[in-house]
C-alpha cells in the first residue's frame, strides 16, 4: 500500500470491524433497530479492478478527507482512444475527419456507447455528460463467490470489505447517473444479498426499493453442494423516487401477452368483461358500483342514462348481483372517449365490455424457462461468438423483460458490468420488436470480455437488420499500460526491459530513488513474483489512466485523432 494509504483506526472510528451499527444509539443491531452497514472502508474510494491480477493485491484505499486531492484526481475525466463505429454494415475505425455526433445540440444522446475500462473511471467520465439522463441502470456485478479461478474469467474472489467498497463507489456514482423517475436493478446471489441491499437501502433509501425478484436460473441446482444447491438468484430494484418512477404497462408473460390482440394508438389491448364476479364485490359489498348501463338496439350506443328503447344491461352472473368495476361518473368519463362497448354473447346475453391495456401482476418470482441461463444465455453466445469466450453470462430474456419493463422510447440504460454485453443485444432486440429507439451504455474492463461485446453487438445489428449505431472507445491508459505489461511477464529480462521504459517514461512516485531501489536486497536479488510487485509500487496510481486537463502534454504523445474524438465526446471541440 501507498505511503497515502489509510493506517489502522485512520479510514473510520470503529476500527477494524464489520457490523451493523445504529447511529442514533452509538451501538451495534443489539442496541437499535435502525441500523446501517458499517465497514472499515467504508468512507473511502477503492480503484479495484476486476481483472484476475487485482485478486489478493494490497487495495488502494483513498480517504474521503485525508487523500482528497488523489480523489479529485481520480475522478477527472479521462482521455478517450481506440475509437471504433459499429452499424449494419459492420465495424470500422474513426478519426479526427470521422462525421460523428455523439449528442445533439439539446444534449440527448445519439449513439449506443461501449467502453473499456475500469468501470469506476468510467462512470466518473459519463458523469461530465450524462448525470441525471439514464433511465435503467442494470449491473450483474462479481458476487464475490470465490469461484474457482479456472472457471470465472474476472475477480471473483475480494475480500468482503473490499467488496463492499467496491460496490458502494459505483452504486453512489450510479445514483447521480439516475433520472428522478429512473430505476437500478442489480443482481446477487446469497452470498452477498443481505449486505448488498442493507448497502443499497442506504444509498438509495428503503423506501425506494420497489422489489427483489428470485429468478430461476438453473432448474437442476448446483451439483455437489454441501447443503441447499443454488438454482436461483436475485435481481435487487430501486426506484431513484418511488414517487415519480412507474414502470412501463407491458406484459411479460408471452402467453398472457398473446391474448392483448387489439391496438391503437395507445398501445394494445383486449376486451374484457366489466363485471366483477367475485363474493367480494356483491351488490350487497358495493352498492355503488350496482347500476344499469343502457344499450341501444343496434348495439351502438351505451350510456347511464335511461333512453326509452334501450335496454339496461345489470352485473349479473347465475342470478346474483355483483358490481362494475367503476361508479357511474367514471363510466360515463370514460365512455366519452370509446373505452367501452356492448356485445351479444352465444347464449343471447348483452355484456359491457372495457379495453383492458397491456399489463399483468408483476410476480417477484420469475419461473419462465426464457430465463433458464444455460439455454438463453451461455449457448445463446455460443452460437453468436463461438466456444469459451465468456463464463456465465445472462439470460438474454431476463434482461429484455427488465428493460422493457423500467424503460420506453429513446430512454438510455447503462450497464457498467458489461461482461458480454448482453445488456446492449438486449436493447438492439427489444427495440427491434418495439420500434422505440433506446440507448445503452456498456463499460467493461477485461479485454477478453470487451472484445466479445464488440464482437456480439457487431454481429446482432447485422443480423436484426437494425439502424442503431454504436461508438466503442477506451480510457487511455498510461501508468496502466506499465501494470499490464508487468503482469504479462514472464521473465526478468523482460521486467528489466519494463523497468528501464518506467524509468524513463512512467509516472513514478515522490519519494521514488533510483540508488535505493536498485540495492540487491530491494530488487535484484528477487524472484520474478517479488519484481512484479515491487515495480507495481512505484508507479504513481493517480495516473493509471491519462487525465483529460493533460491531454495537452506532449510527453504524453496524444494524437490527433484521439484529441479531437475526445474533445467531441465532451463537447469541447472548438468549431
Amino acid at each position: 500500500m501507498s505511503d497515502n494509504s489509510l493506517k489502522k483506526g485512520r479510514y473510520t472510528k470503529y476500527g477494524n470491524k464489520i457490523g451493523l451499527y445504529s447511529n442514533s444509539k452509538g451501538g451495534f443491531i443489539k442496541n437499535d433497530t435502525d441500523v446501517v452497514l458499517n465497514f472499515p472502508f467504508k468512507d473511502a474510494v477503492l480503484e479495484a479492478g476486476m481483472s484476475k491480477e487485482d485478486v489478493g493485491r494490497d487495495e488502494r484505499f483513498l480517504h474521503l478527507e485525508i487523500d482528497s486531492k488523489d480523489i479529485d484526481t481520480l475522478e477527472e475525466p479521462k482521455v478517450l482512444t481506440d475509437f471504433r463505429y459499429i452499424d449494419k454494415d459492420g465495424e470500422k475505425a474513426l478519426d479526427a475527419k470521422s462525421d460523428i455526433d455523439f449528442f445533439d445540440t439539446e444534449g440527448n444522446l445519439k449513439q449506443n456507447l461501449l467502453i473499456k475500462g475500469n468501470n469506476l473511471l468510467a462512470l466518473y467520465t459519463l458523469r461530465e455528460r450524462l448525470a441525471g439522463q439514464v433511465k435503467l441502470i442494470y449491473v450483474d456485478p462479481p458476487y464475490n463467490t470465490k469461484g474457482a479461478n479456472d472457471i470465472f474469467t474476472y475477480n471473483n474472489s475480494f475480500n468482503h470489505s473490499a467488496w463492499l467498497t467496491f460496490m458502494k463507489n459505483r452504486l453512489e456514482l450510479a445514483s447521480e447517473l439516475l433520472r428522478d423517475d429512473g430505476f437500478i436493478a442489480i443482481t446477487i446471489d446469497h452470498v452477498e444479498l443481505f449486505y448488498l441491499g442493507t448497502m443499497a437501502d442506504e444509498i438509495f433509501g428503503a423506501e425506494n426499493r420497489v422489489g427483489l425478484v428470485t429468478i430461476l436460473i438453473n432448474p437442476k441446482g448446483r451439483q455437489h453442494e454441501k447443503f441447499f444447491s443454488a438454482s436461483t438468484e436475485y435481481m435487487l430494484v430501486y426506484a431513484k423516487d418511488a414517487n415519480k418512477a412507474e414502470f412501463e404497462k407491458v406484459t411479460l408473460d408471452e402467453e398472457v401477452a398473446k391474448t392483448f390482440d387489439q391496438q391503437d394508438d395507445e398501445g394494445k389491448f383486449r376486451w374484457q368483461s366489466f363485471a366483477r364476479i367475485r363474493s367480494s364485490t356483491s351488490r350487497e359489498a358495493k352498492p355503488a358500483f350496482y347500476y344499469p348501463i343502457y344499450v341501444s338496439k343496434d348495439l351502438s350506443v351505451i350510456t347511464t342514462d335511461a333512453i326509452e328503447g334501450y335496454i339496461p344491461v345489470y352485473p349479473i352472473s347465475n342470478g346474483k348481483d355483483y358490481s362494475w368495476k367503476t361508479k357511474p361518473d367514471t363510466f360515463a368519463e370514460r365512455n366519452a372517449g370509446g373505452q367501452y362497448r356492448a356485445v351479444k354473447l352465444e347464449d343471447g346475453r348483452l355484456e359491457i365490455q372495457h379495453q383492458y391495456r397491456e399489463q399483468q401482476v408483476l410476480k417477484n418470482l420469475w419461473t419462465d424457462k426464457k430465463y433458464f441461463a444455460e439455454f438463453q444465455g451461455t449457448n445463446l453466445l455460443k452460437k453468436i461468438v463461438g466456444e469459451g469466450k465468456f463464463s456465465y453470462p445472462k439470460s438474454l430474456y431476463a434482461v429484455m423483460d427488465t428493460v422493457k419493463l423500467m424503460s420506453s422510447g429513446n430512454d438510455i440504460i447503462l450497464d457498467f458490468f458489461a461482461g458480454s454485453s448482453t445488456t446492449g443485444h438486449a436493447v438492439l432486440e427489444l427495440n427491434a420488436i418495439d420500434g422505440d429507439d433506446r440507448k445503452f451504455i456498456l463499460a467493461e474492463q477485461i479485454e477478453k470480455h470487451y472484445d466479445v461485446g464488440v464482437e456480439r453487438i457487431t454481429k446482432v445489428t447485422k443480423t436484426i437488420d437494425s439502424n442503431a449505431t454504436t461508438v466503442c472507445f477506451e480510457l487511455k491508459k498510461y501508468n496502466q499500460e506499465y501494470i499490464d505489461r508487468i503482469a504479462k511477464a514472464t521473465s526478468l529480462s523482460e521486467l528489466e526491459e519494463i523497468y528501464v521504459d518506467m524509468r524513463n517514461n512512467a509516472f513514478l512516485k515522490f519519494w521514488f530513488d533510483r540508488k535505493e531501489f536498485e540495492k540487491e536486497e530491494n530488487f535484484r536479488n528477487l524472484d520474478i513474483e517479488g519484481r512484479k510487485k515491487k515495480l507495481v509500487e512505484v508507479l504513481d496510481e493517480n495516473q493509471l489512466y491519462l487525465t483529460y486537463a493533460d491531454m495537452s502534454d506532449t510527453r504524453h504523445k496524444v494524437t490527433l485523432d484521439e484529441k479531437a474524438l475526445t474533445d467531441k465526446f465532451y463537447g469541447t471541440a472548438k468549431n
